[in-house]
């Protein structure tokens, strides 16, 4: 860190020392003017773990061979990790700079199982914070505003463009089947815009968080109405509903 003091001006805090005549350091190096002209003055700046950013600080704390983990998926306020092999036995420690360092974030998880099952989930572990069987949190996407158990549901941060760009391809007219809707991030946002929208997903607390959402988001007055919600088979769900097309039909003929 360098100061540069031109001769003739007051330096600061010198308490009525003009910079003309006065020449020398203050506090070890505080500042230096001369009548001749600038001088420079090098000053040695300590900086601590507080000053230090997130990626600053791992890349001081893990051996020189382990790789500083980046790129980690934000789930309103839970970070998720996919760490390797080579950060498991320092993993509580990164997880804790995480912690420290990210002010929005509450809860770090690492993922331990790959994704899925017939509800499309992986196993997880909570490395530091709040939350244990339940990781309830909030997300806000294109928009509104959807709450999920992140253990218990899919989401993936990473799909709402895409999201977004499939429901720009909707027309206001249409009749939209998500017949695998998870938290409702299509079938919600599909809603403002379309005719009729149905949701269903085989996952029940998937299903439970679509009409939670449903509801936070009418609360805040931006307004959707699904047409239906249904706890079942895909296919089971696209017969139920072209049944019901029929039957709508033949009873308007």
């Amino acid at each position: 860190l360098i100061h540069w003091y031109p001769g003739g001006e007051e330096s600061p805090g010198s308490e009525g020392s003009a910079g003309a005549g006065f020449s020398g350091r203050r506090d070890g190096g505080g500042f230096a003017a001369s009548d001749t002209g600038p001088r420079l003055v090098t000053h040695k700046l300590r900086l601590g773990y507080q000053e230090l950013s997130a990626d600053e600080a791992l890349s001081r704390i893990l051996p020189a061979d382990v790789t500083v983990p980046t790129g980690f998926e934000t789930v309103g306020h839970i970070a998720h990790l996919n760490l390797r092999a080579e950060h498991e036995p320092h993993k509580a420690a990164v997880a804790h700079v995480l912690l420290d360092k990210l002010p929005h974030i509450r809860t770090v998880v690492n993922k331990t199982g790959e994704t899925g099952g017939p509800f499309r989930t992986f196993a997880m572990e909570v490395l530091a914070g709040e939350g244990g069987e339940v990781l309830e949190t909030e997300v806000s996407e294109n928009g509104l505003t959807y709450r999920l158990d992140f253990r218990a549901v899919y989401w993936n941060s990473k799909l709402g463009t895409e999201r977004a760009r499939l429901v720009d391809s909707f027309a206001p007219g249409d009749v939209v089947l998500d017949l695998c809707c998870g938290v409702g991030p299509i079938a919600l946002l599909a809603a403002r815009k379309c005719t009729a929208v149905y949701a269903n997903d085989l996952n029940p607390t998937a299903v439970k968080y679509v009409e939670v959402n449903q509801k936070k988001n009418n609360a805040k007055n931006v307004f959707m109405n699904l047409a239906g919600v249904s706890c079942m088979d895909a296919r089971d769900c696209v017969a139920m509903r072209v049944a019901e097309v029929a039957a709508a039909a033949a009873a308007a003929a």
